[in-house]
This record gives C-alpha cells, structure tokens and sequence, in this order.
C-alpha cells in the first residue's frame, strides 16, 4: 500500500504545481472576417452577400456584426465593410477595416439633377435627372420628385424601358409646376420594377429659386412699327405680365396706356423689362434713360427691328455693329424660348466678344443675341418681319414673346441678392455669405449693408471685395438649416433686404470604387490588384494569428482528476488507521 498511496500523492503534488505555474500549449481555431453593412440594403441582400463571401473564403468564419458577440479584441478577426461605393467610404472614414466588399446586387444611383436656377411660380419646368445602374431589360423607372422639407410628392413620372443590350445612363425629363415663390429644394427619388429586383436609388437634391409671377413690362415706340406693335399686343391681357406703353406718333405727341390695377409710374414701379421700337428715332435722353436702368438698376432692354436701323444714339446700347439684311424666298422657321418662329428676313447680327446668343434659326443662325450692360443687360431681335406669321397655329408668336419676356424679367437681379454656402470640413466648416447691392443704391446717403445668422440672429462681419459685392463668414452651427438675411440701411431705415436659407447639414459623401481603393491604400489596409488576391493575403495574414493557448490546468476534468487523487490517497490511509 505504500506505493500506491506515495505515487498518488506525488501525482497531487505534481498536479498543485501545474496549477501554479500554470502552462498552456498553442491550438489553432478558424479566422473571423466580421461583415458591416452599410447602406440601404434588404435582409436578403446582407444574407446573399455573407454566403458570397462564405464561398469566397472557406478558411474562416464568416459573421455578420450585427448578430456576432464582440470580438474585435481577439485575435485573427479580420474587419470587412460591405455595400455601395460612397457608404463604404464614409465608413471607412469613420472606422478603418481590411477589406472593402461591394455589394453586387444591382441598384439605382441619381447621378445628376439638372433645374433651372431661377424659374417663374406658375409656370412649367422640365428637371432633367441622369439615372445610373439602370439594367439592360425590359423594365419601368418611376422618378418622384418631393419638397424637401415636407416630403410631399410633387410630380411623378413613369418611363417604360424597352428590352435593350446595354444603358450606360438613362435621362427622364420630370414636367413640375412651381406653386410658390421663394427658395425651394427638391428631393428625387428613382425606383425600378422588372424583371430582375433591383434597390431603389439614394435620393438626389436640387435647390430652384423660384421668382414672383408679375414681370412689369414697358414698351416704347420712338416710332409706331409693325414689330413693336403685335409684341405688344403679344403681351396684353397675359397673367402674369403687367404691361404699360408709349406710342409717339408724332412729334410732341404720344398714346400712354398703364394697367388699372397698376401702381404709378415711380421708382418702386420701375420696369424689369423695357422694350424698345423704331430705334433709329431714340433721342438722345432716351438713350440715356435706358442706359441707367440697364447698368445701375439691372434691367433687361428688348431692342426690336423691323427694318435694318440708321445711325444715332440707339447704337451706345449696342456698339458692336448690326451686320446685313438676309431674306429667303420662303419663310425659315427658328424657335424663340422653345416656341417656333417664322421668319422671310433678318438681321445677321455679328456674335462677338461679350454677345451671347439666346435664340437660333434652324440653320444655326441667331435671331436673339444679349450683351451684358453694368448690371443688367441689353437683347436685340433681329427677326424683321416675323410678326407676319402671328397667326400660326399655336399661337406660337404670342407664346414665344410671353416666355421670352418672363425668361428677361426672371433674370433682373433684385436690390440685394445674397447668396450662402458651406465651405470647408469638420471643425473648419464655415458658412460664406456673399451679398451683391444693385449699383444705384450704392451711391445712397450713409448706405450700410449687415447680415444676420438667425435665430438667434447671429451677426456675420461682411467686407466689401469689389464695388457693389460683399463677403464674411461665419462657423456653422450644429442645426439643418440655417436663414441668412442681409439688409441694406440708409440713414438708420431698412432701404432693401433679401433672406435666403441655406442646408448646412454635413453634405452625403460621393465616391466610387477607384475612391475606396486609393482611401484604403492610403491607410494602408490590404490592397491588390483583384478580390481573390486581396482574400488570399487577407487570408494569410490572419492565420498567422489566429491561434489560441490551451491551458490544460483551467479546464474542469483537471480539476476533478486532482481532487479524486488527493480524495483517494487520503481515503486509503484513513482505511490503514494512518493519519
């Protein structure tokens, strides 16, 4: 029995060691690849994308970080991040990872959202939005255009897409009807249905600065002329259009006509839009009095000729010379703000420096040409004899001068115009206020400009850049939306103000793959030339410590095979009568 008892004992000694000094041996386990998804993706999505990367990478373990406990402490656990390019980037902004997986289930993206930056309220726009992702089969796209703000649904159109073997970007012109004056920002959405299930487009957004509808017109007529007469009667009784006219029809003698409901000829009442006939019968006071409503108060001057113009004071307004006279033995046709003229003779106007042409005949020749004056501008048409076809169906003639004239007016800059910006990142985000004051009212007795960040109406620091245009800036605060209102003092009373809001939110991140792998190159993280190349270095290095240490003394059955020694031992000699 001694030996017995004694190699029992020495086996309880040699276990109490063991568990001192506690000794552990290496055992390998299997590499974790831990999934984030990012971006708007469907359940089935992640689970598609998790047995992609399963079959990808057999070696390890896949899990989604949504479900998995923590285990980023642990060692041969790899990171991944899945989903759209500009998700993906951001994410890996904000938290680094190994792989880079994109999603390959198909899915829309808004690529571009195209808007007039300034329209009338009342009238129709077309938004031109560029879809990408589109697949090649048959199919039907719905783009819903929303207020901002609200979310109210807008306009919608459905555009069926027939069968075909590649789209590379598919553009749908969006009709929508602006209802209310003032800035407004649109939100787009783009969903697909077919044959194949595809996920809807991130939405795009587009700010539209939408005018009043009046545009206050005035017409004058140095000389009665055909031209001038049916534009004018073009405009007469339009919604939207408050017209008043001057006929002189001899010397000394003239026929004023005003709207009824229209204020009095004064500064507050002054014209956006003057157009001008018979110019070669301008005085020169005339002429003057254009010239500073064009370049101190920003107004749009209509210069029409019905017959090729002799020399006088007209031509200060348009220096560049008028060319020749062209006639075709049958009328040509050309379009004026979308509407279709007719036209037997023109003038072919030189386009020069500074001269902008605004409308075309159909053999490229312009009919409408702009020059900028100061701070409006000055547009002549050249289209002599084109009110002869005013009678066209259609009422083209009429509706091409209505679109013409609100295009113009929409165009005349307000007293002040202020605009706003976000610039810069993170801490260093400012918002830029730029605030532009009509020449005339600079000259006012103790004119002051300020503006205001509000609520709580934070002042911003403005400094003049040039004459007429101001600048400061200001920190962004931590809200949406931020009213910037800028106003113009004269001897202490508000002369002219503009208020415009501005989306300071932090701006969605664009990118694109090339973007992702430079980002992740730049820090270093695992970068080849292909997916499996990436997966099989990723591979390697996670294997090389994707080991843990087995230690034998932790483990239960040993605790038991130490206490069943010492239990036994001390059983055997109480049974001798041994202490």
């Amino acid at each position: 029995m001694t030996t017995p008892l004694a190699a029992l004992r020495l086996v309880a000694v040699l276990g109490v060691v063991a568990a001192l000094l506690d000794p552990g041996c290496p055992r390998p386990r299997r590499p974790i690849l831990d999934v984030r998804f990012v971006g708007d993706l469907a359940e089935d999505d992640r689970q598609r994308e998790l047995q992609r990367l399963a079959e990808a990478a057999p070696w390890a373990e896949v899990t989604d970080e949504r479900r998995a406990a923590p285990v980023q402490a642990r060692a041969g656990v790899g990171t991944v991040v899945a989903g759209d390019a500009a998700p993906v980037l951001e994410a890996l902004r904000d938290r680094p990872a190994m792989l880079a997986w994109h999603v390959a289930s198909p899915a829309l993206t808004v690529t571009a959202v195209r808007a007039p930056a300034r329209i009338v309220a009342g009238t129709r726009t077309d938004l031109r939005v560029t879809l990408g992702g589109v697949p090649a089969g048959p199919g039907q796209v719905r783009v819903e255009v929303a207020d901002a703000g609200t979310d109210l649904v807008q306009a919608r159109v459905d555009v069926p897409l027939p069968d075909a073997a590649t789209r590379s970007a598919t553009l749908v012109s969006i009709p929508w009807l602006a209802t209310r004056p003032g800035q407004q920002r649109l939100r787009v959405r783009a969903t697909y249905e077919g044959s194949i299930p595809v996920r809807p487009a991130p939405p795009g957004d587009v700010v539209v600065d939408v005018r009043p509808a009046d545009v206050v017109v005035e017409v004058l007529e140095a000389r009665p002329t055909w031209a001038t007469r049916f534009a004018r009667l073009a405009l007469t009784d339009v919604a939207g259009i408050r017209l008043r006219s001057e006929v002189r029809v001899a010397p000394g003698l003239a026929v004023r006509t005003t709207p009824m409901d229209g204020p009095a000829r004064d500064e507050e009442a002054d014209a956006a839009v003057l157009m001008v006939g018979g110019l070669e019968a301008l005085t020169s006071a005339d002429v003057n009095r254009l010239e500073r409503a064009v370049r101190d108060r920003g107004r749009a001057v209509l210069l029409l000729m019905d017959e090729m113009p002799g020399v006088g004071p007209w031509r200060r307004l348009w220096p560049g010379g008028v060319g020749a006279v062209r006639t075709a033995p049958t009328p040509v046709t050309g379009r004026v703000a979308g509407h279709v003229w007719q036209t037997r003779e023109w003038v072919s106007a030189p386009v020069s420096t500074g001269v902008v042409p605004l409308a075309y005949l159909d053999s490229n020749t312009p009919i409408v040409l702009g020059r900028a004056l100061g701070a409006g501008r000055v547009v002549l048409v050249t289209a002599l004899d084109a009110w002869r076809w005013r009678a066209e169906p259609e009422g083209a003639f009429a509706a091409g001068w209505r679109a013409l004239v609100q295009r113009l007016g929409v165009d005349v800059p307000p007293p002040v115009a202020a605009t706003a910006w976000v610039v810069g990142a993170g801490r260093d985000r400012r918002l830029q206020v730029e605030a532009v004051v009509r020449p005339d009212l600079i000259a006012a007795p103790s004119a002051v400009i300020d503006a205001e960040v509000g609520p709580p109406g934070r002042p911003v620091a403005l400094w003049e850049v040039e004459t007429g245009r101001w600048r400061g800036a200001v920190r962004v605060q931590d809200t949406a939306q931020a009213a910037v209102q800028v106003a113009l003092r004269s001897g202490g009373q508000v002369v002219a103000q503009d208020r415009v809001v501005v989306d300071v939110s932090a701006p969605r991140l664009v990118g694109s793959w090339e973007d992702v792998a430079r980002h992740q190159a730049r820090h270093g993280a695992l970068a080849t030339d292909g997916r499996d190349a990436t997966l099989a270095l990723l591979r390697a290095t996670l294997e090389s410590s994707a080991s843990d240490r087995w230690y034998v003394t932790r483990t239960w059955w040993w605790a038991g095979l130490l206490v069943t020694g010492l239990g036994v031992e001390w059983l055997l000699r109480r049974l001798r009568g041994a202490r």
